[in-house]
């Protein structure tokens, strides 16, 4: 999804065609500093039988994001201590979440504004005061999305099997080179994500595409087949240099690659 999406907000929505049981026992993080902000915005959430916490500032959430389960984050810009921006950028980046749903609630409105919380991590914006139609329709649309990132991130255990065996088949059959191979990718390409976003920050786009080029040429070979259809269409982008157009693609990227690792390595240990 190009980023410049997400300044539109979906108005074909209303309250009544919104399927609100969906999110019925949905954890949210309201990160808001102002009290009756805080009030109004637990009270529309809890009459729709959603459980709400409650961070203060940005320090607060990234600490409760590492140490709780939550469906989605509503998260103002503006707060003492750590703001917004920040504390998405450690989410996404340190603690490594990438499906966890971040929606910025702000009344900055500027497109500069907007494509700050945009670039910092976050999935949208939804202006203050809050219209309860949009903010139930963005929560229903974002917590939906980041439900179905796992069951499409990664081919089932059994289909993955298959895959993996045919890799093995692929390079003679010879195990122990197999399981050297997949070794020498978590060794190399585990930290590709974070580089490439390093690179892009830096507006480093030859680098960049260095790491994702040599992703590609790897990822098939270990079975990482969804991972090298986001790298290759990565690779495009940046040879078009659209950076602004990555945004999403990187983080299908970071979620693909954290999938992978985890289950080469579980594939490792089973068969070393």
């Amino acid at each position: 999804m190009n980023k410049n999406d997400n300044l539109h907000i979906r108005h074909s929505a209303t309250e009544n065609s919104i399927d609100t049981s969906i999110l019925h026992g949905t954890n949210i993080l309201l990160v808001e500093d102002n009290i009756i902000n805080q009030d109004v915005a637990r009270a529309m959430l809890n009459q729709r039988r959603m459980n709400v916490d409650i961070a203060e500032n940005g320090e607060q959430a990234v600490e409760m994001v590492k140490n709780g389960n939550y469906d989605c984050v509503l998260m103002d810009l503006q707060m003492p201590v750590m703001d917004g921006n920040t504390a998405t950028r450690i989410i996404r980046e340190e603690l490594q979440n990438s499906r966890l749903p971040i929606l910025a609630m702000t009344a900055k409105v500027l497109d500069s504004d907007i494509r700050e919380a945009l670039d910092s991590g976050m999935n949208c914006h939804i202006p203050k005061p809050i219209n309860l139609k949009l903010l139930l329709t963005e929560i229903e649309y974002w917590v939906k999305k980041s439900r179905l990132l796992p069951a499409t991130a990664i081919k089932s255990e059994k289909d993955q099997g298959k895959i993996m065996a045919n890799c093995l088949e692929n390079s003679g059959g010879n195990k122990e080179l197999f399981i050297k191979v997949l070794t020498v990718f978590i060794e190399k390409h585990s930290s590709d994500y974070a580089q490439v976003k390093d690179f892009l920050k830096e507006k480093n786009i030859m680098e960049a595409r260095r790491v994702i080029h040599a992703l590609n040429g790897v990822s098939q070979l270990v079975g990482a087949g969804k991972l090298h259809e986001i790298s290759v269409e990565l690779e495009s982008l940046l040879v078009e240099e659209k950076i602004e157009d990555t945004t999403q693609l990187l983080e299908n990227l970071n979620s693909s690659l954290q999938d992978s690792v985890a289950y080469i390595k579980k594939y490792i240990a089973k068969n070393s």
